[in-house]
């Protein structure tokens, strides 16, 4: 099967082949020949390889490439990376090929796929992906540590991975217990979750993780005593989540991959960068269902209170390289209600796929590690196809939508979105010369807008939202 090297390039090849849209076999049996082709690009609607990738290949495979060669069924071989003199002195049979592996440098090999590739990514290969791996870079220390800590006790080192990737990803996802008040005069009883694994118990006493209790905020959403493990706060567990998380992504780019493709690209940036990267399905929510403008996605601006909240704003809006006006209003916008359904269906798509998971601050949600999937699938390089025109335009009529929303604050609201106020008062007149509304009414007022028809005025703001939304988002009503 070759060194570890050799192994991970086959995966690295087979997964760019598998980005351009062809069938791929890694370790393909080739007749009945007793050597394996490294990888093998597939005919169509067949186990059989047309073309045949040997990495790095050493003196004792130079003469089953050379049969290789002879093969009618092959049209290329390709040898990547560095090779024997033997083999590169090979008087090969057929087209045959020698190019370096191929990275961000060297991209020949990704030209080649190009110019015969059944599917046409926007993006190369390279920038889709985490710029290092685990066979380039030493594991640093505070992770072999965390290995050692698990499998020198004897348990399941994917299972303390998975307790530490849940954790980070949804805050608290792990019930660790319930605290049981037998009377109102002495101290609660707590009762560890029996069902608790072995690896995050041990994970909890080794201090990677820490009980959270949730706050009941008078919303009657957890006072029954309940407690969740979350992630500790130091330096050392903050990096071995980041491995484990950066790890993760990696290994299910397919997947990820595969659910952002069943979208527009601009869905996909919109949901993942202007969520933040959770979502509340209504049907956990009974207590917010009377909330018109509820959607499961959290609106949030960057002048929010929560100093946590702003931190991971912030975050965000580094990773992509939008400006907080522009990303104040890209939450806004997936903040539109009739985007709800695409959007349940597109958290639960990555909830399914094990990466995203349920997760609980308040309120019971999908949890996907949306900074980690922007930075690795380079989704900044969208950020300057925004129809910037289009998303001023939704923000202008759903301020206007819900200015008549009690405790609603029309004012601060459009200032943190940066909307010209000139432009909400013509959008407004426009309404007002079809007799739906007043006109802008002065500061100071009850309501900055007196509605005369409710329905006409909702729905004229809402069919230039819907319109505007799919300009944006490339989606339809």
């Amino acid at each position: 099967m070759g060194n570890s090297l050799t192994e991970q390039a086959k995966d690295v090849i087979a997964d760019m082949l598998e980005y351009y849209g062809f069938d791929v076999k890694i370790d393909c049996k080739f007749q009945s020949l007793q050597d394996v082709i490294d990888v093998a690009v597939l005919r169509e609607k067949s186990n059989e390889p047309k073309v045949a990738v040997f990495i790095m290949p050493d003196s004792d495979r130079s003469k089953y490439i050379n049969r290789v060669s002879r093969a009618r069924e092959i049209d290329d071989i390709i040898i990547l990376g560095s090779a024997p003199s033997d083999v590169l002195k090979l008087k090969l049979h057929g087209e045959v090929m020698r190019m370096n592996l191929p990275d961000e440098d060297h991209t020949e090999f990704e030209r080649y796929l190009k110019g015969m590739a059944p599917k046409k990514p926007d993006f190369p290969y390279f920038s889709t992906v985490p710029r290092k791996t685990s066979e380039t870079i030493s594991k640093p220390t505070y992770m072999q540590k965390f290995e050692a800590l698990v499998t020198d006790q004897g348990l399941d080192l994917k299972k303390a991975q998975n307790v530490i990737y849940r954790t980070a990803i949804s805050g608290l996802n792990i019930h660790y217990g319930k605290y049981i008040r037998l009377d109102d005069n002495e101290a609660p009883i707590f009762e560890r979750n029996r069902e608790l694994s072995r690896e995050a118990i041990l994970l909890k006493a080794a201090g990677y993780l820490k009980e959270e209790k949730l706050p009941d905020r008078g919303l009657g959403l957890d006072s029954d005593g309940n407690s969740f493990l979350g992630l500790s706060d130091d330096d050392e567990t903050t990096m071995v989540a980041q491995e484990i998380v950066d790890d993760y992504i990696f290994k299910n780019r397919h997947t990820i991959r595969k659910i952002m493709s069943q979208y527009p690209n601009m869905f996909n940036f919109g949901a993942i960068v202007g969520s933040l990267g959770y979502y509340a399905p209504k049907t956990m929510l009974a207590i917010e269902r009377h909330r018109r403008t509820w959607t499961g996605i959290i609106r949030a601006t960057v002048q929010s209170e929560n100093s946590y909240l702003i931190e991971v704003i912030r975050t965000m809006i580094n990773t992509v390289g939008v400006s907080e006006e522009t990303w104040n209003r890209i939450n806004c916008l997936v903040s539109f209600p009739e985007l709800t359904s695409l959007l349940e269906k597109y958290f639960e798509s990555f909830q399914k796929s094990g990466i995203g998971v349920f997760g609980y601050r308040g309120l019971k949600r999908i949890y996907i590690p949306a900074k980690r999937i922007a930075s690795h699938m380079r989704l900044g390089d969208m950020a300057e196809s925004i129809d910037q025109e289009s998303l001023e335009e939704f923000c202008i009529y759903d301020s206007i939508l819900r200015s008549n929303h009690t405790g609603f604050n029309f004012f601060s609201n459009i200032s943190d979105l940066g909307l010209d106020e000139g432009k909400i008062a013509d959008r407004i007149s426009e309404m007002a010369a079809k007799g739906f509304c007043s006109k802008l009414l002065p500061h100071g007022s009850d309501l900055p807008i007196a509605v005369y028809n409710q329905n006409k005025f909702s729905n004229y703001c809402l069919n230039r939202m819907r319109e505007k939304a799919s300009d944006i988002l490339d989606v339809e009503w």
